[in-house]
């Protein structure tokens, strides 16, 4: 869906400059999986500057999740 957005209003890659991701979804994935979102949320959108990572149910965080996030999460 993003993909779709940005090739449709491509005026938002320069626009978006904070991301969230949070409301359960990033406990669903695994950490590969966070770890390739997060690269591309950074591909999309080159003036991003902070991602806010709500990590959801603590059993869900683990060492691994936070190894792929730490490099791409501000907070």
């Amino acid at each position: 869906e993003i993909q779709w957005t940005i090739e449709h209003f491509p005026e938002l890659r320069e626009k978006v400059t904070c991301l969230y991701l949070g409301g359960g979804t990033p406990a669903c994935l695994s950490p590969w999986q966070l770890e390739q979102l997060l690269k591309k949320m950074h591909e999309l959108f080159p003036l991003l500057e902070e991602i806010t990572f709500e990590g959801g149910r603590p059993e869900r965080m683990t060492l691994g999740v936070l190894e792929a996030v730490k490099p791409y999460v501000h907070r």
